[in-house]
């Protein structure tokens, strides 16, 4: 039969070669034309089947020896909506594992078969494949209540090596409420770590009708594992004021050495309005920066004290938040204008930008706080505060550090600053311009000189946008600043 069959393939191969002999040697080495073709697509191109022959014909393969033609028959029947409770039967036994696990990912939709292959899905949870003990498990905690029978297969099945198998396991016994609770108490006390894991991930849809469970719950919070007591955690802030019998293990938890633990304990606490005082202020000073963020959020307006601490904490977005609600909470405060102008010397950008905006936020008082950001050393702090600054006619402390502002690296910003500043500046009055303009003078003739291109492409910038406003001002000392266009000609 081997030799009948080579013989023929190559009689085959010689045929097809002649027809078409422009084929490449990739497609002559990936031709499959002998292989088991598809059978919708042979009867889409053969639209002379009907109904009835097709379905004869997908039966016929249905018994094949090849399971790649039984599989394609199994898709196609279930694609024409004509695939029976005999031949999903005759799937579901199969020999191969690729059309059984088809069968048992199609079989939650067919009730009363799954019901009928109750030991056969049970039998199949021992399995060696890892897919099919996933499928068996799916359709069993997709049958609901009718897997009742099953479940100490389902319960066992929480020790299975597959994750999936324990997870769908542990949301079918959920569903059977108090009936398993002595069977999960027994795996949450004595079993394996991924075993109690999943059922006190799961506890909580008992616990919502059943008090033992939260009990059961509150137990798992003095458990050695971390895992076991975050998920414990997690499941009673999922219950909301259905946890109060375990309020005295939640403010036990919040001494727990895992952060995680304690930021659960703290938000189910104050979920249901039991958070003493005392945790609170403890919480305050936690080693977490999310429990203090959290706490601080909650905290809303609070007292000035409070976010006195919060500026000097160890991680910078508690300090921009405690900037911010300085900024909503008192309007034109001196306190809170001072508080706000020392972070200047803050080590992040965001928190000093932060800062600047909540100053310019504040009105006239918050802008004399402005003056301390101008030196600052990243330019979009500096952008934020001088533009006030200049508007308000502040020109002293801005002026020296006007260039500084203008050297960003970026050619479209520059010139977009240099634009804004010439124009709100040239707004002031004559004296103000007089010292703006001298001094001026003197940064952009040193900084000519610079070895660093950035400055002096920067210098010859605002020169140029200078030279408009030069020329309508005769005050000014235009043999100085003919000089000062010729070092930059000559840079």
């Amino acid at each position: 039969k081997f030799k009948i069959h080579v013989i023929h393939q190559w009689k085959r191969t010689q045929s097809e070669t002649g027809q078409r002999a422009h084929r490449t040697t990739v497609e002559k080495l990936t031709d499959r034309s002998w292989a088991v073709r598809d059978v919708i697509t042979e009867i889409l191109r053969r639209r002379r089947w009907g109904r009835r022959l097709l379905l004869r014909r997908l039966r016929r393969d249905f018994s094949s020896r090849r399971w790649r033609v039984r599989l394609q028959a199994f898709h196609a029947m279930r694609r024409m909506r004509a695939l029976s409770g005999r031949y999903l039967r005759r799937a579901i036994r199969d020999r191969h594992w690729r059309i059984r696990l088809a069968a048992l990912r199609l079989l939650p939709y067919y009730k009363s078969i799954a019901r009928k292959n109750l030991r056969l899905l049970q039998r199949t949870l021992t399995g060696r494949s890892g897919r099919l003990r996933t499928a068996a498990m799916r359709a069993l905690y997709k049958m609901g209540t009718d897997a009742e029978p099953a479940m100490p297969a389902m319960v066992k099945a929480l020790y299975n090596r597959s994750q999936g198998v324990r997870l769908y396991a542990a949301r079918a016994l959920a569903r059977f409420g108090s009936k398993v609770l002595p069977q999960l108490r027994r795996v949450v006390r004595r079993g394996r770590k991924s075993a109690r894991y999943i059922v006190v991930n799961t506890l909580y849809q008992i616990a919502k009708k059943e008090p033992k469970a939260v009990k059961l719950l509150a137990r798992s919070l003095s458990d050695r594992q971390w895992s076991i007591r975050y998920a414990a955690a997690r499941s009673l802030l999922r219950l909301g004021k259905a946890a109060r019998p375990a309020i005295p293990a939640l403010r036990q938890a919040l001494l727990d050495r895992d952060w995680g633990v304690r930021y659960l304990a703290l938000r189910s606490l104050s979920q249901m309005a039991s958070l003493p005082i005392r945790a609170r202020r403890k919480a305050l000073y936690d080693s977490h920066p999310t429990i203090r963020e959290w706490l601080l959020r909650r905290a809303g307006r609070g007292s000035l004290r409070i976010w006195k601490k919060a500026l000097k904490d160890g991680h910078w977005k508690i300090r921009r938040m405690a900037v911010r609600a300085l900024a909503r909470r008192a309007l034109g405060s001196r306190r809170v204008v001072s508080l706000l102008a020392q972070c200047s010397k803050d080590s992040a950008w965001a928190v000093r930008l932060a800062a600047v905006r909540a100053l310019r936020s504040l009105g006239k008082r918050g802008i004399l706080g402005l003056r301390e950001f101008v030196q600052d050393s990243h330019w979009r702090v500096r952008s934020q505060a001088i533009h006030p600054l200049l508007r308000r006619g502040v020109v002293a402390p801005v002026v020296p550090h006007l260039v500084n502002h203008l050297s960003h690296p970026s050619a479209a910003v520059c010139v977009r600053l240099t634009r804004a500043i010439t124009a709100r500046a040239f707004r002031l009055s004559s004296r103000q311009k007089q010292t703006m303009l001298r001094t001026l003078r003197a940064l952009l003739t040193h900084r000519l000189l610079e070895s660093d291109a950035r400055l002096r492409i920067a210098s010859a910038r605002l020169l140029g946008l200078l030279s408009h406003h030069l020329r309508k001002l005769p005050t000014c000392n235009k043999a100085a600043w003919l000089k000062v266009y010729g070092a930059c000609c000559a840079s």
